[in-house]
């Protein structure tokens, strides 16, 4: 944040502030404290440096930003893929916004940017779409079924100041509701903005403006939001708050420097949010609830790690929400570890497994279908062995685990496997990764022999 606001509006004063609101905004605290979302909140410290790469491209014309561009592309995409499309979002908005300043070298920055995010990260995006399209898993069900307007924010949301240890939504008390707002100073600040004068703006100021309050106005309960089924994919519409604090953050931390003009006032400023983001923080200090020394393992099967609020037919803490579950699935804590028969019958089968690995071996033909203790994911493959190597038959049941044919008498292994687009995106991350870093080092080279060239010349 701090070398994006340094690009935009080099005054230190505001470039200390712009990171001092981002950071201790109030949705940023409850992404830390409240709801953990560690995926999230790295991808918090990714999109301003696209934003910067981006800026840096389309407005300085430095078509040497690609490789910045690349780098927060491909870690937004690993970090966290709701952001990532928020992000994706973002990025077709300011090309847009540029869209007049557009040449074939800036085009050209863009599109190597955006090529080498894909590959680098194609290791991970590829194989998750491969197991996406594979089978309906919990993801899929949020994204069709869930009601967008429970998570809507009531206007006292907005409103709302203290760090509450609860869950999201508009129909519980005031007191068992998370803060997702962005705090009163970035509610207010970035109006003052308006009162800065003409020479100190830019149209990609101006957008952050106007589109950050858009981003943290739309969460509202008055936005029809039951009837906007394209938009399930965001699950909670307060993620669109995601962007109202990279964007409101620029302009707040310009008007404030621009309208308080010295130093002492701006950082007395910081000061005052620093002094808030403690206070925020302060009921983490104070809460009790987690895991000491009495803890037992039965204790985090049967949920008492977990919030009370939450439930879940799987060990939360170690899954979280489940999203690539399949669903539906089998309520995994009583769910029997043994191999089953074709209707649920357990077989009195000996088996061994480590990561990636099970096997077993008959003695007898039970029936002709055996279910593995295992969830079945695309990339399962079953062997047996007895004087010959076959490969068996697999599948998955209704409730999403993995099932093999009977083939007789022998020994059955089970494997999993990288499928062929699983060993291909490897392959373009690693050689996407190596190109990118030797094409940067070409063009440093040859920007540093040029230079070079162009003094002898002078001389």
């Amino acid at each position: 944040m701090m070398s994006l606001v340094r690009r935009i509006y080099d005054h230190t004063p505001a470039v200390w502030l712009s990171a001092a609101a981002y950071l201790f905004s109030n949705y940023h605290i409850t992404d830390i404290y409240v709801r953990g979302a560690l995926g999230e909140i790295f991808a918090l410290a990714a999109l301003p440096a696209m934003l910067c790469a981006m800026y840096r491209i389309l407005h300085d014309h430095d078509t040497e930003g690609w490789f910045t561009l690349a780098l927060s592309l491909g870690a937004l995409a690993l970090c966290h893929n709701l952001t990532f499309v928020l992000g994706v979002f973002l990025f077709i908005l300011v090309f847009g916004l540029y869209l007049d300043a557009l040449k074939k070298d800036i085009f050209v920055a863009l599109v190597k940017g955006v090529g080498f995010a894909f590959l680098i990260s194609a290791f991970f995006t590829l194989p998750m779409l491969e197991q996406l399209g594979s089978q309906s898993l919990v993801v899929h069900y949020f994204a069709s079924g869930s009601d967008l307007s429970a998570y809507s924010m009531d206007l006292w949301q907005y409103f709302a100041n203290t760090t509450v240890f609860a869950v999201g939504g508009n129909a519980r008390p005031h007191d068992a509701t998370m803060v997702v707002n962005v705090g009163y100073f970035l509610e207010f600040a970035p109006l003052l903005y308006l009162f800065v004068k003409k020479e100190n703006k830019n149209r990609l100021i101006t957008f952050a403006l106007i589109s950050g309050y858009l981003m943290i106005l739309l969460p509202c309960s008055l936005v029809p939001w039951k009837y906007l089924y394209a938009m399930r994919i965001l699950q909670f519409p307060w993620r669109l708050n995601t962007l109202g604090i990279l964007l409101l953050s620029i302009p707040a931390a310009i008007g404030v420097n621009e309208i308080l003009g010295k130093k002492p006032l701006v950082f007395a400023c910081i000061a005052v949010l620093s002094a808030e983001c403690v206070w925020h923080v302060r009921p983490v200090l104070a809460r009790t609830f987690g895991m000491d020394d009495t803890m037992t393992w039965q204790n985090v099967l049967d949920g008492q790690l977990c919030d009370p609020c939450y439930s879940a037919d799987y060990v939360r803490v170690e899954l979280a929400g489940g999203d690539y579950l399949p669903w539906p699935h089998p309520d995994y804590r009583t769910q029997t570890r043994k191999i089953m028969d074709a209707l649920g019958n357990e077989l009195d089968i000996e088996y061994s497994q480590r990561a990636g690995y099970f096997s077993f071996s008959l003695n007898e033909e039970p029936e002709e279908e055996l279910i593995l203790p295992l969830t079945w994911y695309n990339g399962y493959t079953a062997y047996k062995t007895d004087k010959s190597f076959t490969m068996i038959e697999t599948g998955r049941t209704d409730d999403g685990l993995l099932k093999v044919r009977n083939a007789g008498k022998g020994d059955y292994f089970v494997l999993f496997e990288d499928t062929a687009l699983r060993r291909l995106s490897s392959s373009l991350s690693i050689m996407g990764f190596v190109f990118m870093i030797l094409i940067r080092s070409k063009m440093n080279w040859w920007s540093e022999y040029m230079n070079i060239i162009n003094k002898r010349k002078k001389s």
